[in-house]
């Protein structure tokens, strides 16, 4: 989906992708 090919112009850090995940995943464990 994310061009990483294009390190000029990044649209989201692997950082900011890694905390998108673990507040993805927070959500889904507070669902159960």
């Amino acid at each position: 989906i994310l061009d990483v090919a294009q390190p000029n112009s990044p649209k989201i850090t692997v950082s900011e992708l890694l905390q998108q995940l673990s507040v993805t995943q927070a959500e889904l464990e507070n669902i159960k």
